[in-house]
């Protein structure tokens, strides 16, 4: 099954937002999680959010699974 987490909802950002604007939503975001142990995502998530949106950057054509849709 594939993984159906979004990334730049985790972390709270725009889709297609910059490596720049993922690390400082992660930096933002790991606080909170270290603040809040009721949060509903845990550190692993917030990190492999910011690596999926690094690796976007890296490779466009990877990211087929991560899409969005207008409301």
């Amino acid at each position: 099954m594939a993984d159906r987490r979004n990334p730049y909802f985790i972390l709270g950002i725009d889709f297609g937002a910059s490596p720049q604007q993922a690390q400082a939503a992660f930096a933002k975001l790991s606080r909170r999680l270290r603040r809040d142990p009721g949060a509903p995502y845990r550190m692993e998530d917030a990190t492999w959010a910011l690596h999926q949106i690094e690796h976007a950057a890296t490779d466009p054509d990877a990211n087929l699974g991560v899409y969005r849709v207008p409301a």
